[in-house]
């Protein structure tokens, strides 16, 4: 494992990648290019899901298929059975699968048979919850083979746990450019 003094450099470039793409000088993919630089053998999200439309809002991924990702969002999110799990815990939440709820409880279900186990090794899983408001949540989940979960587990909620602030202020500043744009909208009408 790495030590704190590493973790918190890691902390650090990822959380200045955030703030970049939160002011639009870099995409939200680069981000999701740091966690795997960091955290080899693994692929990342940035997931913002509505639950109401159903429908995803905004999407970045690094390390999974194109069609993998294309699926999840079209059919198998919405049949995810990690979804009420995630939907009950609170925002800010940092979730730990091998620890609050291992992929093994649902190895007979069709989105592990059908989808989890087709995506590759990547069983274990680090998540971060905020909740934007009462339908739209954005998750940050990093998955990974069980075989580093010993190690990943552990780093990746310290990581996540110090980047939380850095992505809560992204999604603040995408409110209020949102509410901003709404109001000159309404004053233009």
């Amino acid at each position: 494992m790495r030590d704190s003094k590493k973790l918190s450099e890691i902390t650090r470039n990822i959380a200045s990648e955030i703030d970049a793409a939160a002011a639009g000088l870099t995409a939200w993919e680069e981000v999701c290019k740091s966690f795997v630089s960091y955290f080899p053998g693994s692929y990342v999200c940035v997931l913002n899901q509505n639950f109401v439309s159903p429908e995803f809002g905004f999407q970045a991924v690094e390390n999974l298929d194109a069609n993998h990702m294309q699926s999840y969002t079209q059919h198998y999110a919405f049949i995810n059975p990690w979804n009420c799990f995630w939907k009950s815990a609170p925002s800010g939440s940092i979730l730990v699968s091998q620890r609050d709820n291992p992929a093994s409880q649902y190895h007979n279900g069709e989105f592990y048979n059908d989808w989890m186990k087709r995506t590759g090794d990547f069983e274990a899983a680090v998540g971060l919850k905020l909740q934007i408001d009462r339908a739209e949540t954005v998750y940050l989940p990093v998955h990974y083979a069980l075989g580093l979960a010993e190690t990943y587990d552990r780093e990746l909620e310290f990581v996540l746990a110090n980047i939380r602030p850095a992505l809560q202020n992204a999604l603040q500043l995408k409110r209020t450019l949102r509410h901003m744009g709404e109001s000159a909208s309404a004053r233009a009408a």
